[in-house]
Order: structure tokens, then sequence, then C-alpha cells
């Protein structure tokens, strides 16, 4: 789980760069792994190519924003950065 802080509001894109087939879930306020699609904003899987997710999303300064970075396959483990372009870095 990464928290986002945002410098501006607007549109961004956050793209995961790992060796790993990764997914991203977007979520506003909280995350509750019990309940995952409670403050669930947007998910993907492919978008990027290589099998690496890409979340495009208008944010907002004044909210509460958390990255989730899992793997689409169960038991894999690995290292990842995030890559963010927007208004600002």
């Amino acid at each position: 789980a990464v928290e986002l802080s945002l410098p501006l509001s607007g549109t961004y894109i956050l793209t995961c760069n790992a060796a790993f087939d990764s997914f991203g879930y977007l979520y506003y306020d909280t995350f509750d792994p019990v309940v995952p699609n409670l403050n669930l904003l947007t998910f993907d899987d492919d978008t990027a190519g290589n099998s690496q997710f890409r979340i495009q999303y208008f944010l907002n300064v004044t909210m509460k924003y958390i990255l989730i970075v899992t793997t689409y396959s169960e038991n894999e483990l690995g290292t990842f950065s995030i890559i963010v372009r927007g208004p600002e870095s």
C-alpha cells in the first residue's frame, strides 16, 4: 500500500515497473482488505503493456488516496517502482 501525496489537483498517470505481472488498485480515504470494494475508485492489470498496470485518474489535492500494488498471480514477490506523470510528478 502506498499513500499518495499530491502537490496539485489534476489528472495523474500511475504506471508500475516490475519484473512480475503487476495489478494496481486506487482507493480514496481508506483501504480495508476485509471489504476490498469499499472506497475503490479504479483498478488495472495490463494497460501499460509488458504485464504492468497503468491507472489514469483525476486526483484532488484535498483527498487522501491509497495505491495498492499487488501481483496478478498468488505467492509472487519482487521489487517494483511506480512512475507518476501529471501536473507534478
